[in-house]
C-alpha cells in the first residue's frame, strides 16, 4: 500500500510505500531534502508533521528527536513511515546554503599516519572539480571498488587540495585500505558536499568547536576558515580522545591558537598514562566544568555519536538554544 505524502518546501506531493521511510522515497523521487546520517543520529532532516500519522521509528538519538518535539509534531524523515496520507513541512529548510552535489575524480597527493590509527589523506581534483562546500560538510569517497563512505573535509574551502581523516577501524574495509594499500598517485572518486553541520559566518558571539577522535577535521575546516575571514569572537577548540596516542596536529593547534588570541585548544584523554599534560577525563564533563552558559553561542560537535549526545546534553543543559548547535555524528557504517 502506498501513501500521498505532500512536503510543502517543494510543492510536491510524493508516493511513500507502507513501511519506506519518508526521507528515502523523497531521495528517490529527486527532491533536495536535507540530511546527513540517515540513522536518526543528528537531526538533519528533522520535520513537522503537519496532518496525517507517522510510525516514528526506534533508532533514533532521543537528545535528537525529544519527548517535546514528539509532542510538537517533529518527526525525522529519515526513520518516520507513513500510516496515512500526510503532510510534511521540512524544520530547518530557510537558511541552508545549497552547493552542487558534484562526482570529482581525485587522485592522491599525500598520505600520512598522523596518530597511532589516523591517516590524514590529501586529494586533488583531475577531472569533475573543484569541489565547492562550506566549512564543516563532508563527501563521500569510494576507494578502488569498495563501497562509498563518508569523511568530512578538513581544509578550509578556499584550498584546492582536499584534506581527510580517516581512522582506522579494524575490520572496516575502507580504513583497511586506506591503511595498508593506499598510495600517492592512486585514483579517488568523491561525491559532495553533504551535511548541514558547517559554519554559519553571520554569528558574532562565541563559538565552541567539540571533537571527538577524528570529528577534528571538519572542526578544524571551521576553526581555519573563521579565523582566515578574520572573524573576532571566541573560539574554543576541543578535543576528546582515549589516549596520548591517539592526539594529532597538536603542534600545528597550538601554532595556531598562538597567533589567533581568540582561539583556545583544549585536549583531553580519558585514559591518561601517567606522564600525560593533558587534561584527563571525559570531554563532556571537562566542557561543563568550564563553562556554566552558552546561551550566546553557536556549538559545533562531531565525532562518535555517544560524544555528540553527551556533549549535546551538557550544552543544552547549560542555555544552548536549539537552533545554535551543529551536530555531525560519525556513524560507523553497517556493511563496514
Amino acid at each position: 500500500m502506498a501513501y500521498r505524502v505532500r512536503i510543502e518546501q517543494f510543492d510536491r506531493e510524493i508516493s511513500v510505500e507502507s513501511g519506506t521511510t519518508i526521507l528515502s522515497s523523497a531521495l528517490e523521487a529527486g527532491l533536495d531534502y536535507p540530511f546527513m546520517c540517515q540513522q536518526g543520529q543528528c537531526g538533519s532532516c528533522k520535520s513537522l508533521l503537519l496532518e496525517g500519522r507517522v510510525e516514528l521509528g526506534h533508532i533514533y538519538n532521543p537528545m535528537v528527536l525529544t519527548p517535546e518535539a514528539r509532542a510538537r509534531g517533529y518527526i525525522l524523515a529519515c526513520q518516520a513511515q507513513p500510516l496515512s496520507d500526510c503532510v510534511v513541512s521540512i524544520g530547518e529548510m530557510d537558511g541552508l546554503v545549497s552547493h552542487p552535489v558534484r562526482h570529482v575524480d581525485c587522485v592522491v597527493r599525500d598520505r600520512q599516519q598522523v596518530a597511532r590509527d589516523v591517516f590524514a589523506i590529501r586529494l586533488e581534483a583531475r577531472t569533475g572539480g573543484p569541489l565547492i562546500f562550506s566549512a564543516g560538510q563532508y563527501a563521500a569517497l569510494r576507494f578502488g571498488d569498495l563501497p562509498p563512505r563518508d569523511f568530512s573535509m578538513a581544509n578550509r574551502p578556499d584550498d584546492p587540495i582536499l584534506e581527510f581523516h580517516v581512522q582506522h577501524l579494524r575490520g572496516g574495509r575502507a580504513s583497511d585500505y586506506v591503511a595498508s594499500q593506499l598510495q600517492i598517485g592512486d585514483p579517488v572518486s568523491l561525491a559532495g558536499p553533504y551535511g548541514t553541520a558547517y559554519l554559519r559566518e553571520e554569528h558574532l558571539g562565541p563559538i565552541l568547536l567539540a571533537a571527538g577522535g577524528t570529528g577534528l577535521a571538519p572542526l578544524l575546516s571551521i576553526a581555519e576558515t573563521a579565523l582566515a575571514m578574520g572573524l573576532t569572537q571566541r573560539l574554543h577548540l576541543y578535543v576528546g580522545l582515549r589516549s596520548p596516542a591517539d592526539l594529532y596536529y597538536e603542534t600545528r593547534l597550538n601554532a595556531l591558537a598562538a597567533r589567533h588570541r581568540n582561539l583556545r585548544f583544549v585536549a583531553a584523554v580519558s585514559e591518561p598514562d601517567a606522564e600525560t599534560t593533558l587534561r584527563r577525563g571525559n570531554l563532556s564533563d571537562i566542557i561543563a566544568a568550564d563553562f556554566t552558559d552558552f546561551g550566546a553561542f553557536h556549538a559545533y560537535i562531531a565525532g562518535p555519536p555517544a560524544h555528540c549526545a553527551a556533549t549535546e546534553k551538557i550544552l543544552r543543559a547549560r542555555g544552548l538554544p536549539d537552533q545554535a548547535c551543529f551536530a555531525d555524528p560519525f556513524v560507523t557504517a553497517t556493511d563496514r
